[in-house]
């Protein structure tokens, strides 16, 4: 059988042999195009993207993917993961595991990149979404 990221276990010479799984790279416009729905890990490279771009991908996001799918973004952070309503019934962010309106939060963290340290955030695409996504929190002033 093969484990949960796709590799395949076969017998070769006595010993199990673990094939990497398949990767496939899908460069689109996520917008416009569903290619990517049956994807189990996406990098929304976000470093540079406008809030309203962002918001947008995040909205097609919740749409499009299944659950269990792993997002990864840098920078800017999903609203349906961050402004989810707490216990105590008021929004705020919430330290990670977290979850959402349909977005787990499991890691945040700075990392280095080429460019200098970014913001990483790595949701899991949950099977909860009811109503549309919240407006994101007014900018502090």
């Amino acid at each position: 059988g093969g484990d949960e990221a796709g590799a395949a276990e076969v017998e070769g010479g006595g010993r199990r042999i673990i094939a990497p799984p398949v990767v496939e790279l899908i460069r689109c416009d996520f917008l416009a195009n569903d290619s990517w729905k049956e994807a189990d890990v996406v990098l929304v490279n976000s470093c540079c993207f406008s809030e309203a771009l962002f918001a947008s991908i995040e909205a097609r996001a919740a749409a499009l993917l299944k659950p269990g799918t792993l997002v990864v973004t840098l920078r800017q952070q999903f609203v349906g993961a961050v402004q989810a309503v707490t216990g105590d019934g008021k929004q705020g962010a919430l330290p990670p595991p977290h979850r959402g309106v349909c977005w787990e939060l499991i890691e945040a963290t700075e990392r280095r990149m080429s460019w200098g340290p970014s913001m990483m955030f790595v949701y899991r695409k949950t099977d909860w979404m009811d109503g549309p996504l919240p407006a994101p929190a007014p900018a502090p002033t």
